[in-house]
């Protein structure tokens, strides 16, 4: 797809989102897909980068409970060790949230354990070693299958948040506007690929996702394309959320448009490029 577009890319996979943005901020990256909250801190910092896109405008975090841990609710959690991929990653953020919004402290009612990866907490729910976990998409219906269940979810608690966000940096859009708008035109057309061709959809997420078995990667990819929107906007509303659940004082001074830049997109959509993706029916 993005040789369609006249770009040559290489995926690279990082585990936790701070590391992505550190990695972005670095010029390691020309692009990455990061939780929103250490892109905003980054902006806070005094880095440059910019939101594109969003996969979806409310938290798809999960908190999800090992199968003896005798956990039914999100008050259950006090006195309890909750895992993370790391502070200020999606899962963390959105745990902190579903914890406040019952009166419990964390760090102080809740342990919250640094796992450094979604498959580590996982792996750290399935040998007992935390009673709970923070997660979401394949890592969620990974923890099903040995029991775990789900006690508070994002979408559920309607926390608006941005999810699977795109980024890149001010430096690159005033360096090259034309690369990143091609970027753009080949992401949104990743997009309609998915949404519109189920099977072979499958097999690539099975390829890049350490061969998670069928059963895993099916309900994945339904429930992705459910969420999935063909023109991937961030909200104003949901930008506005995570800067007044900022604890620095400096995000309320921030405007959506100081940590996003939907121009692309919108140029997208009025040049027609969209409504004819999506002339044809998918395979």
């Amino acid at each position: 797809m993005f040789r369609k577009h006249g770009l040559d890319a290489h995926v690279v996979l990082v585990s936790g989102s701070p590391r992505n943005v550190q990695s972005l901020i670095a010029g390691n990256f020309d692009y990455t897909m990061a939780g929103v909250t250490p892109l905003i801190r980054a902006r806070l910092g005094g880095a440059d980068p910019v939101i594109l896109a969003a996969i979806a405008n409310y938290s798809t975090q999960k908190i999800m409970v090992a199968p003896l841990a005798k956990i039914h609710k999100v008050e259950d959690l006090r006195g309890k060790i909750v895992g993370v991929t790391q502070y200020g990653s999606e899962g963390d953020t959105f745990l902190r949230i579903a914890l406040k919004s019952v009166d419990l402290r964390p760090d102080m009612d809740v342990t919250i354990f640094q796992t450094g990866g979604g498959t580590n907490t996982v792996q750290a729910l399935a040998a007992g070693k935390i009673h709970a976990g923070a997660t979401g998409g394949a890592n969620a219906l990974q923890a099903r299958r040995f029991g775990a269940s789900e006690i508070a979810s994002g979408a559920d608690m309607k926390v608006l948040a941005l999810a699977g966000t795109l980024a890149t940096t001010r430096r690159r859009i005033a360096r090259d506007r034309y690369e990143v708008m091609n970027f753009m035109r080949a992401f949104v057309e990743a997009i309609h690929f998915f949404k519109t061709n189920r099977a072979a959809s499958i097999r690539i997420m099975q390829k890049f996702m350490a061969g998670l078995p069928r059963e895993i990667v099916e309900p994945l990819y339904e429930e992705t394309r459910d969420i999935l929107p063909a023109l991937p906007l961030p909200m104003k509303e949901a930008i506005q959320a995570v800067f007044d659940r900022e604890t620095d004082a400096k995000a309320r001074a921030l405007q959506p448009a100081d940590v996003a830049d939907s121009s692309f997109l919108q140029e997208i959509e009025k040049s027609g490029f969209l409504k004819e993706l999506y002339k044809s029916p998918g395979r």
